[in-house]
């Protein structure tokens, strides 16, 4: 009897740095789904600890923005380590981009912290089905988003040259002009002017800017 009351228990995590914010979400998540078994984490180091000690947690509620981690580097984490709980961010930030990363990392859900008990209710409905939740605004806006970024990707690299496309990836790998220099058989000379017009086509400020946008641009992983 006894193993099978523990088997009907759906242990969640939420993982949030306002106790109060907790509290809340899991008084309703109980009224929404039967035999819950909350836990939390106030940070991402008790978080991983607390998955750690409970692998058969199914649900992980997941603030973006913690004191020591951010939600990327935790969603990172567990696909590394291959945690198989339904995990829906929570944020503040109601920004398409974060919404788009998330996705990319197999998070099963975006909400804003503005969300009711209702779409909480439909979020967890939707996952259960083996289909990502998004709400109608942030489906829209995501689709607006990846067009426009499309779109900006496409005009950088209809502007590409072949040589400038080998320097930026020797740039991401880290190698200095002289460095790029000798692996391409060009003059340093040659290379600053690649990096200069590298550093104007994507708008940055810097090398390191440079390449933080060809990456949010997917031209270089």
């Amino acid at each position: 009897m006894n193993n099978q009351s523990k088997s009907l228990n759906t242990k969640i995590l939420i993982v949030d740095d306002h106790p109060t914010f907790i509290e809340g979400v899991s008084v309703i998540l109980q009224s929404i789904i039967p035999n819950t078994i909350p836990l939390s984490s106030l940070n991402g180091k008790d978080a991983l600890k607390t998955i750690n000690i409970n692998p058969d947690i199914e649900w992980i509620f997941l603030d973006i923005n913690l004191p020591d981690y951010n939600g990327i580097e935790l969603l990172e984490h567990f696909e590394k380590n291959r945690v198989l709980a339904n995990i829906i961010i929570m944020t503040s930030a109601n920004d398409p981009s974060i919404i788009d990363e998330v996705l990319k990392h197999h998070a099963a859900g975006f909400l804003t912290k503005d969300f009711n008990r209702q779409i909480l209710a439909d979020c967890i409905k939707t996952v259960e089905m083996g289909n990502i939740f998004l709400t109608t605004d942030h489906e829209k806006q995501l689709r607006n988003y990846r067009e426009s970024l499309l779109r900006e990707k496409q005009i950088i690299e209809d502007n590409l040259s072949e040589r400038q496309k080998q320097t930026l990836l020797l740039i991401v790998k880290g190698y200095s002009n002289r460095e790029i220099a000798e692996s391409l058989g060009i003059s340093e000379s040659t290379v600053k002017t690649h990096v200069s017009s590298l550093i104007s086509l994507f708008e940055a400020d810097n090398r390191t800017h440079c390449v933080a946008e060809a990456r949010r641009l997917q031209i270089v992983s």
